[in-house]
């Protein structure tokens, strides 16, 4: 098995991710997602599942590093908002 470590930085999402790491970039939280995903994955995570994560659960994402955003334009909804 080969492993390769790269950065936040360094990663190029893709397939619906882009959108979810752009809006932590432009809030200026990318260490904070780094410093969150190294709580949760001390020994690294694939960058398919990170790419996961940013596509498929934005609003964790989003709620996990305090950054606002607006639910109907991400998609999200909340039991609280039905």
């Amino acid at each position: 098995m080969l492993k390769v470590t790269i950065t936040l930085d360094e990663y190029e999402p893709w397939s619906g991710a882009e959108h979810t790491m752009r809006k932590v970039m432009d809030e200026d939280a990318l260490d904070d997602l780094d410093a969150l995903l190294e709580g949760i994955y001390p020994d690294g995570i694939s960058v398919t599942s990170l790419n996961d994560i940013l596509r498929f659960e934005p609003t964790w994402v989003y709620e996990s590093l305090g950054i606002d955003y607006d639910k109907d334009y991400y998609g999200c909804e909340n039991e609280d908002d039905e």
